[in-house]
């Protein structure tokens, strides 16, 4: 007969903190899967978003622009089946995919895990009405390849116009009048080297019903097939994503979801109609601003409208959190996962003053950086026109920027009790 063996001091032990540490795990998702309405974020069961989408093409651009709307326009017609797709695979990816110090590049940026949308399901469905206008100022784009553009995108409302004379911000002006404007609730200005198609669609326009920002842009990564070295994204720290080629991946913070800015980049600007036709206004009454438009003068339109949109709230100029100039990188990799947010971060407490200007760095697009005129002459000008605007936000190494933390207050100290136990629990094991 053989007499049962009953565990010594040792292995009790060893059952009772693998049973703790079982506990603390299933507590840990508990605490981090909360419904995001105990931040104070505004639910959305349901809507129906109509955005006109507004690029300007040029010969080098045609063809990118063309693949880019196609893509996009399967996007929009499945915006909410993405989504729940995306969320699905998102945990069995995102291990693979990401590390502390960002995404990695193998990780498509419209596969990037979105935390506010996979771990809240109050957006219960959400339509996106897209119609585009393609803005062509190069001569040499014939209309036989309009036409032929018209034909491969008949899935989207297109329209196709010529604009000569002036650069993008003149021909805006121009197209983008108020009787054109005013049946959207959305007008996104996207350049013509800028993948739009890249997003993640579903959860860039529910990040918009969240935060309901006036003007806003995705965040911005460099094209990597071109710029392996450098991949250029956008030049504003706080607009870019930096491309780490040690390990690989995109730098930035991957528990932060917005952050509000006093500029947005005219690249990738996306502004209320109401928003832009009060924009247009403002720069229409300076008549030297005007001229200096029509020559094709572009430069600090996205800290001035910036300033128009937080006049638009009644906001003002506020503080900034904290300074993103040269501290920029040690914004994006410095930060505490075990004990709550990290440098410079703070959660958004309450919405109740909403932001104007924000940019949403979990849903990237791609800057190709297909430069179809050279720039180089319009420096002058450039700087006129930055003496006539200026702005209340000139300095943009200071800006607001708000995330929202996925661990919780409660998080912070589970955590460390967490790895105490795991580590409690290996070493006794080893005994």
């Amino acid at each position: 007969m053989i007499a049962a063996s009953v565990p010594g001091p040792c292995g009790r032990l060893k059952w009772v903190l693998l049973s703790a540490l079982l506990a603390g795990v299933v507590l840990q998702i508990w605490l981090l899967a909360k419904p995001l309405s105990a931040a104070n974020v505004t639910e959305v069961a349901s809507a129906h978003l109509k955005v006109l989408l507004v690029r300007t093409v040029g010969q080098s651009e045609w063809r990118s622009v063309q693949a880019d709307i196609r893509s996009l326009a399967r996007k929009s017609l499945s915006i909410h089946s993405a989504n729940t797709s995306h969320c699905l695979t998102n945990f069995t990816t995102l291990y693979r995919s990401q590390t502390l110090d960002g995404f990695s590049t193998e990780l498509p940026p419209d596969l990037w895990p979105t935390h506010l949308l996979c771990r809240d399901s109050s957006v219960k469905k959400l339509t996106v009405e897209l119609h585009v206008l393609l803005i062509v100022y190069d001569v040499y784009v014939t209309d036989t390849v309009l036409s032929y553009l018209q034909r491969a995108v008949k899935e989207l409302n297109l329209t196709v116009v010529r604009s000569t004379g002036s650069r993008k911000l003149g021909a805006w002006f121009k197209h983008l009048t108020p009787s054109t404007v005013s049946n959207y609730d959305y007008i996104w200005l996207a350049d013509g080297d800028v993948k739009v198609s890249a997003i993640n669609w579903f959860s860039f326009w529910a990040h918009m019903l969240y935060f309901k920002p006036l003007i806003a842009q995705p965040s911005i990564i460099g094209h990597l097939e071109k710029f392996q070295d450098l991949p250029r994204g956008s030049d504003h720290p706080i607009l870019n994503l930096p491309f780490d080629k040690r390990t690989n991946v995109w730098n930035t913070d991957v528990t932060l979801i917005a952050a509000e800015v006093g500029i947005v980049e005219m690249m990738a600007a996306v502004l209320t109609a109401e928003t832009w036709l009060a924009v247009r206004s403002d720069l229409a009454a300076n008549s030297k601003v005007m001229e200096l438009i029509a020559k094709g003068a572009t430069w600090c339109i996205d800290t001035k409208w910036c300033e128009v949109a937080q006049g638009l709230r009644g906001s003002g100029i506020r503080e900034a959190d904290v300074a993103v100039g040269a501290e920029a990188k040690e914004l994006y990799r410095e930060r505490n996962y075990s004990y709550g947010p990290g440098p410079g971060e703070r959660r958004w407490r309450d919405l109740s003053a909403l932001p104007a200007c924000v940019v949403f760095y979990q849903t990237p697009v791609i800057h190709q950086n297909r430069q179809t005129l050279d720039k180089s002459g319009f420096t002058h000008i450039n700087k006129e026109l930055c003496s006539e605007l200026p702005s209340g936000v000139p300095n943009i190494a200071r800006m607001m920027r708000v995330g929202f933390d996925m661990h919780y207050p409660e998080a912070g100290p589970l955590y460390l009790w967490w790895h105490l136990l795991a580590f409690l629990v290996v070493t006794m094991m080893e005994v």
